[in-house]
């Protein structure tokens, strides 16, 4: 798509302009038996609507848009949809399809839109601005919406950092996390990684990076021990490194301090983190068990 015209400035102000509009647009008005789109909010049929190609969000949480469901069965929606007319005679969701589909679930047949034919090819820089501005963005979705706002918008890094108040670093690590390995990206996608996992496993090499990921998931790490554990398998020099071996690096001095005091008992930490496992204890002589019996208070 060819440059917009328009700095991206303008469209944060058109968005922000759009937000304190949409409640307080005049009623509409009819000329020659036709609604002027552009000058108010009008009731548009749920099935006469449909997304937006340019909606950076793939995961809704079925729990948050039954709870706002439910207000709009109670209350009503509070506040339009911005929509566009398509060739095809349906509506184009811009903003809202959240609330879009939370009231299909409330079972409502018509919803107050903004109809804006006048955004032309400003309207894909519209909505991605509102989603990008919106916090419950997942990291990938907001990745996606970063990388079309350059590519759509012919921008550089730093002048979308810029305009976005973010500082350029900010922006090049949410964009590297399209380079994550695909599994990976879901892991992150569903929360079982957050954003610190996942710019910490992009120093692994590509094809390391699920089996890590399950590592770090399952071993319950924090980024910290991520950070400590991506550095380990950075240092082996054979690419196949088995990840699945790390073991926390406390675990080795734990077991040696215990070993020693119980005269060179066999001491095992293993679980999946320091919250969360077992200690095996295994003597090899009659004294290392007197000693041990005698070290924990027990009859001997």
């Amino acid at each position: 798509m060819a440059g917009l015209g328009r700095g991206l400035s303008s469209l944060l102000s058109e968005s922000k302009k759009y937000k304190e509009e949409k409640l307080s647009s005049p009623s509409p008005e009819k000329e020659n038996g036709q609604l002027d789109n552009n000058k108010g909010i009008v009731d548009i049929e749920l099935d006469k609507l449909e997304p937006s190609v340019y909606q950076p969000r793939k995961f809704f949480d079925n729990e948050s848009i039954s709870e706002l469901a439910n207000s709009i069965s109670e209350h009503g929606l509070l506040e339009p949809l911005l929509v566009k007319k398509n060739n095809n005679g349906k509506f184009a969701i811009i903003c809202g399809e959240r609330r879009f589909r939370a009231c299909k679930l409330a079972s409502l047949t018509k919803v107050p839109c903004i109809i804006r034919d006048d955004l032309e090819n400003n309207a894909y820089a519209i909505a991605l601005i509102e989603n990008i501005q919106r916090e419950d963005l997942n990291p990938l979705e907001l990745s996606k919406a970063l990388e079309q706002m350059i590519h759509e918008c012919n921008l550089s890094q730093d002048a979308l950092a810029k305009s976005l108040g973010k500082s350029r670093s900010s922006i090049a690590n949410i964009l590297r996390l399209r380079n994550l390995h695909p599994d990976v990206q879901k892991q992150l996608a569903i929360g079982s990684l957050d954003l610190g996992h996942a710019k910490v496993l992009l120093g692994l090499k590509y094809e390391l990076q699920p089996q890590a990921a399950n590592i770090v998931i399952s071993k319950g790490l924090n980024v910290r021990q991520t950070e400590a554990f991506v550095e380990e398998i950075k240092k082996e020099k054979n690419d196949k490194s088995d990840v699945s071996k790390y073991r926390p690096k406390e675990y080795e001095s734990w077991e040696k301090s215990l070993s020693s005091r119980f005269k060179g008992l066999k001491v095992k930490f293993s679980g999946k983190n320091a919250d969360n496992g077992k200690v095996t204890l295994s003597y090899s002589s009659h004294e290392q068990l007197v000693e041990l019996l005698k070290q924990l208070g027990l009859p001997y």
